[in-house]
C-alpha cells in the first residue's frame, strides 16, 4: 500500500508540472527555485526538476489548485524522502567523467524500446566541479533499419538523482537517471549502469 501510494504521488508530481503552463495563458511554475550546485539540493527539488524535464502534454481538465492542496495534504516531501530512497538505496555519489564513453544495451522495456542491438555513446560538453552536460547519441536497429536517437544530459551535483539523459526518443516523455552504477575497469570508467525514471519503467542496462 505505501509502495502505490508513492507511485501516485510522483504521477501526481509529474503531473502538476507538466501542465501548470495551460492554464488560462498564465505561467504557474510549480517550483520557486532550481537547483543550486555545489551543495546538497532538497530530495523535492531533484523530483521537481526531473518533471520540469519531460516534454509538455496538452492541456488536460484538472483543477491545479486543487491538486496542489492534494499533495500538500499527503506531506509530498515525506513521500519523496521514501520514493527516493526506494530507487538509490544502492548509488553513492556520482562520478561523471567515469560515465562517459560507449555502452551496449543489454536489458531493456521492449513495451516502449523497439530498436535491437541498440548501442549509446555519451560524450562530454562542459564539466565544472558540481555540474555537467553531456550529448547522449543510441544508434539501434528496427525491422533491418539503423536508427539514430540523439539527446543530451545534464548533472546538478554529484548525488544520486542529479543526473538526468534524455535520449531523444519520441517514446520517452521523461529522461532517465542512473539508479545503480558501478564496476570500475582499470582505465577508471564504470563497467555497468542501470538507468529509470521515478515509476522504475522503463528501465534499461547498459554494460561496456
Amino acid at each position: 500500500m505505501r509502495n502505490l501510494l508513492i507511485i501516485v504521488c510522483i504521477h501526481l508530481i509529474l503531473l502538476l508540472v507538466h501542465f501548470t503552463d495551460a492554464f488560462a495563458g498564465t505561467v504557474r511554475p510549480f517550483f520557486t527555485t532550481l537547483p543550486v550546485p555545489g551543495r546538497n539540493v532538497p530530495i523535492m527539488r531533484l523530483f521537481e526538476n526531473y518533471a520540469a524535464s519531460c516534454r509538455p502534454k496538452s492541456k488536460k481538465d484538472f483543477n491545479v489548485d486543487q491538486l496542489a492542496n492534494l499533495l500538500q495534504s499527503l506531506q509530498m516531501d515525506e513521500v519523496a524522502t521514501k520514493a527516493y530512497n526506494s530507487l538509490f538505496f544502492s548509488m553513492a555519489d556520482m562520478q561523471i567523467e567515469k560515465f562517459m564513453g560507449k555502452w551496449y544495451t543489454v536489458v531493456d522495456s521492449k513495451e516502449v524500446h523497439k530498436e535491437d542491438c541498440s548501442i549509446f555513446y555519451f560524450d562530454m560538453v562542459l564539466q565544472t566541479p558540481y555540474t555537467a552536460t553531456f550529448t547522449s547519441k543510441q544508434y539501434g536497429v528496427i525491422n533491418n533499419d539503423v536508427v539514430t536517437n540523439e539527446g543530451y544530459g545534464s548533472m546538478v551535483g554529484p548525488e544520486p538523482g542529479a543526473v538526468l539523459i534524455t535520449t531523444g526518443s519520441e517514446r520517452d516523455q521523461c529522461p532517465f537517471f542512473p539508479v545503480r552504477i558501478g564496476g570500475l575497469s582499470d582505465e577508471g570508467e564504470y563497467q555497468y549502469m542501470i538507468l529509470s525514471t521515478p515509476l522504475k519503467y522503463p528501465t534499461m542496462v547498459l554494460t561496456r
